[in-house]
């Protein structure tokens, strides 16, 4: 079974749409899946459009009632999964608009085969690409993901930020059995490094495929606060710098 988990806040004009690609993906290529959405605290027409959407393919909703933010939304979804999933399952998580290519998921689903068990879709890496973004986000993203490779080493991991992720069941039940709610303690854009160099303290065997992000089909501006997000990452990288257990 393949899980896909996407929190969503104020989607109204992409989460259908995205919803659907996933299912006609899925469909195409004959494997079994549910989506989940963490509905978090959205106040536009998102809810409405899930809902109306769950009646022709597996989408199921976790509500927050107030805004928390995208880390506690990717920690509440992973929770509840991960009290369902089989080991050889597969859990991936990924935004609610349509900036994320889906050909990707083509690739991770091969990676797992391979044996690995976390696989991250990088558009640093051969073949990956950003079409679109802003320049200030640009060079957030490089310094932040240079600052994680350079303190974190994983050979061959150039993305630690990314929310575009495939995960064996088995690999975030250990993570989860290890850290508990520790896992993201961050509520914001920094959750996705956190989990990964937590990941390496653990460790897991992880690898990266290449994703195209579109920024250009974003129907919205970010919601990502640029001043936040770096005191957020300075916050990561000062409480695990010193739990390193490979060099």
């Amino acid at each position: 079974m393949i899980y896909f988990l996407m929190p969503a806040y104020n989607e109204e004009t992409e989460i259908g749409p995205r919803l659907r690609n996933i299912a006609g993906l899925m469909v195409q290529k004959g494997f079994p899946f549910e989506i989940w959405v963490v509905n978090d605290g959205s106040d536009d027409q998102t809810v409405k459009i899930v809902e109306e959407v769950s009646k022709e393919i597996p989408v199921h909703m976790i509500h927050h009632q107030r805004n928390q933010g995208i880390g506690i939304a990717f920690l509440n979804g992973l929770k509840e999964l991960v009290k369902m999933v089989r080991d050889d399952d597969i859990i991936i998580t990924l935004d609610a608009d349509n900036t994320h290519n889906l050909k990707t998921v083509e690739f991770m689903i091969k990676k797992i085969d391979e044996g690995y068990e976390v696989i991250i879709g990088s558009c640093f890496t051969t073949g990956g690409m950003m079409i679109g973004v802003p320049v200030v986000r640009y060079i957030l993203s490089y310094l932040s993901n240079l600052a994680y490779r350079v303190l974190f080493h994983v050979k061959g991991i150039r993305t630690y930020t990314g929310f575009y992720r495939a995960h064996t069941g088995a690999a975030l039940r250990v993570a989860f059995e290890k850290f508990g709610d520790r896992l993201i303690e961050v509520s914001g854009f920094a959750a996705m490094a956190e989990m990964l160099i937590k990941f390496r303290q653990i460790p897991l065997f992880m690898t990266e495929v290449p994703m195209i992000i579109r920024y250009d089909l974003k129907g919205r501006a970010s919601k990502m606060r640029v001043m936040g997000t770096i005191q957020e990452h300075l916050g990561v990288i000062a409480r695990n710098l010193f739990k390193r257990r490979v060099v």
